[in-house]
């Protein structure tokens, strides 16, 4: 079972699409990019979309399509895009559906986020 906090190893070319309306969902341990950090162990480096190499700005909120079924639509992902992906309408999951997925580059790291929980430190803590 997935929680919060999980990391997922995604394989080249899966799939995901960037939640709208995330924009102002806070962590109270810092920003998306130090919640990816922490959970995944790796330096928020380069966008991962597939075929992009410009430096990751955001810490994007993003369904992972090979993972909504497991996780019961419940859970987002926190995936490193650059500024420009991260805003791009045509990837954005609300807005066309089925047509909107994009692809990762090989061995992305995600981290897994409870849709309707308030995020604390003490819930993420490592057991």
């Amino acid at each position: 079972m997935v929680k919060s906090g999980d990391k997922i190893i995604l394989k080249k070319g899966e799939k995901f699409a960037n939640v709208v309306g995330t924009a102002d969902d806070d962590w109270s341990g810092g920003s998306w990019k130090d919640y990816y950090e922490e959970f995944t162990g790796r330096k928020f480096r380069k966008c991962r979309k597939w075929g992009c190499a410009e430096k990751a700005d955001d810490g994007s909120h993003v369904f992972v399509k090979s993972k909504r079924r497991k996780t019961k639509k419940k859970y987002y992902f926190i995936l490193p895009l650059c500024h420009e992906h991260n805003m791009d309408d045509e990837i954005e999951y609300r807005k066309y559906g089925r047509k909107c997925w994009a692809r990762v580059n090989a061995n992305t790291a995600v981290v897994a986020l409870a849709k309707d929980e308030n995020i604390r430190e003490e819930e993420l803590e490592r057991e």
